[in-house]
């Protein structure tokens, strides 16, 4: 074989993992409340919902619908104006708050200097102000702390949802999530094991306590997996992380086997043949690994470290115009393939 050094680190084992993240964009500043906008009547039932406010001009809810008439059809500014009028006429309701903080955080246009996140974060401070202990708009509170980064607020507001409510899986789980981002390892494990004691079916907080044990206590992570897998047998989540670990203990059979039952439960997906192909490399197995990378690029044509790691193959196998050939169809996909570009070059040296 020719000698390829760093193979185990060139070929990237691709995993994807359960991550929280927030899904939300940022405007930029207030909106016009209360304005009169002139608006074409083009929209159907505006001007029948025009006709019920101006009959019934207390009604917070029909202000409310208006704004859902205006917001899904890309009146944005009209649609966040008449959220404030309902919130001023029934600031008791919890759902004009959410509905209006969801679509601050949503919308993203710099024309219409729309308001940030901050907007949507007084917006929710406004209402728990009227009633503290409201569980829906505490998280979502909580949420958009985390999205913008502050990070002693959130923790500040999940310990009093916590206080009132001892038994609260999902305050724990974010408690964990924070910590995690903040590289505090010990009070994350923590609260992830709090969050599954309090809710054994929490399957997030099983994948956590795994990923945080992968190399300090590699056992103990696959039986975090084994019990996720146990609440969702066909987790292609939970299977990627557990024959990864193996992987990596060199525990290649096993790896395997998940991977072998993987494709039963999609055979479309180029991962698992990517993966499949570099173990049985690992093994010298090098025929075995051509193939399962040969269908990791039918599958996907644009799949680059796919190329580059059949390039390897062939390379050890004496195929080198087909090595070349898979090393620059890598670069033709991605230019900054270093590793790649290192191998064509290692080639013209020899040649």
């Amino acid at each position: 074989m020719l000698n390829f050094a760093g193979m185990s680190k060139k070929l990237i084992s691709f995993l994807f993992l359960l991550s929280i993240a927030a899904a939300c964009r940022q405007s930029t500043e207030d909106p016009v409340a209360g304005a009169e906008h002139e608006i074409k009547e083009e929209i159907h039932g505006l001007t029948a919902l025009n006709e019920e406010i101006k009959n019934n001009p207390g009604d917070a809810e029909l202000y409310y619908s208006r704004a859902d008439l205006y917001l899904l059809n890309g009146k944005t500014l009209e649609g966040l104006a008449d959220l404030e009028n309902a919130i001023a006429l029934d600031s008791s309701q919890a759902y004009f708050y959410l509905r209006l903080a969801d679509e601050l955080i949503q919308t993203e246009n710099k024309e219409l200097q729309l308001p940030d996140s901050k907007r949507a974060i007084e917006t929710l401070l406004r209402f728990l102000k009227r009633e503290p202990g409201n569980e829906k708009v505490s998280q979502k509170l909580v949420d958009l702390y985390i999205y913008t980064k502050q990070n002693e607020a959130a923790l500040d507001l999940l310990q009093s949802m916590i206080d009132q409510k001892p038994y609260h899986p999902l305050a724990y789980f974010k408690r964990g999530f924070i910590f995690k981002s903040l590289g505090d390892t010990a009070a994350a494990i923590r609260a992830f094991r709090k969050a599954s004691e309090q809710d054994p079916s929490y399957f997030e907080a099983y994948m956590q306590l795994g990923l945080l044990h992968n190399r300090s206590q590699p056992q103990l992570a696959l039986q975090y997996y084994d019990n996720a897998l146990d609440l969702r047998p066909e987790s292609k989540e939970a299977l990627y992380a557990k024959a990864r670990l193996l992987q990596d203990l060199k525990k290649y059979e096993e790896a395997k086997k998940i991977y072998r039952e993987m494709v039963r439960i999609d055979a479309q997906d180029e991962q698992i043949f990517y993966n499949l192909g570099y173990l049985y490399y690992e093994q010298d197995s090098l025929e075995k690994a051509e193939r399962n990378f040969n269908i990791a690029i039918g599958l996907n044509p644009a799949f680059d470290f796919a190329y580059y790691a059949r390039g390897v193959v062939r390379e050890s196998l004496g195929k080198i115009a087909e090595a070349v050939s898979d090393y620059q169809n890598a670069l033709r996909i991605n230019p900054e393939h270093r590793y790649a570009r290192e191998a064509l070059e290692e080639l013209k040296k020899k040649n």
